[in-house]
């Protein structure tokens, strides 16, 4: 268990749950919060940097949180963000990636 951004307790490994009658819990605003971060800011800015990238997505696994930078050429970066802040993510896969 780890505390999640908005308060709520999640399990690792446990996936968010978004649909329209659980958005409202802590655990699922934090992970569409930071799936959205990395939709619309991440991809952005590191599509700029790096031609090569196709995407980049957040994910949860059953042993934590990532960032996965998928490369054109087939290639994919997994980048551990487990129970960061929106500020520590961003950090931490601009800090990693390449």
């Amino acid at each position: 268990m780890f505390k999640g951004l908005a308060g709520g307790e999640m399990k690792y490994g446990e996936e968010c749950d978004l649909s329209p009658e659980s958005t409202d819990a802590p655990e699922n605003m934090v992970c569409e919060e930071k799936r959205v971060f990395v939709k619309q800011r991440l991809l952005p800015l590191i599509r700029d940097c790096d031609l090569g990238v196709d995407n980049v997505e957040y994910e949860r696994a059953e042993s934590g949180e990532f960032v996965v930078i998928r490369y054109f050429n087939g290639r994919a970066e997994r980048i551990n963000v487990t129970a960061d802040s929106l500020a520590a993510l961003a950090r931490d896969v601009l800090k990693r990636w390449r």
